[in-house]
């Protein structure tokens, strides 16, 4: 496991999302978020019906001198994992 995806993980959507993998219920998300569940067979589409919401997901970062690089390391590897689900 590399270092961005090491440590433990807290969030109440990472918790919806397990629980609807684990079928605990039915889970609304955004497709960037949950295409490879999708197409990987952990979740599986409660409707073929898609929503537009006009909202976008969006990653501001400080431009800051004290910003450590493993906060630019960590941006570009969420930009790649959304830009890899379109």
């Amino acid at each position: 496991m590399d270092a961005l995806n090491a440590g433990a993980r807290y969030s109440l959507y990472g918790l919806a999302v397990e629980e609807a993998k684990a079928g605990a219920g039915i889970l609304m998300g955004h497709a960037c978020l949950i295409d490879s569940l999708l197409k990987t067979g952990q979740l599986v589409p409660a409707s073929l019906k898609q929503a537009k919401t006009g909202r976008a997901m969006v990653l501001n970062l400080p431009n800051s001198p004290t910003r450590r690089p493993v906060v630019d390391n960590i941006a570009a590897h969420l930009v790649g994992q959304i830009g890899s689900t379109n």
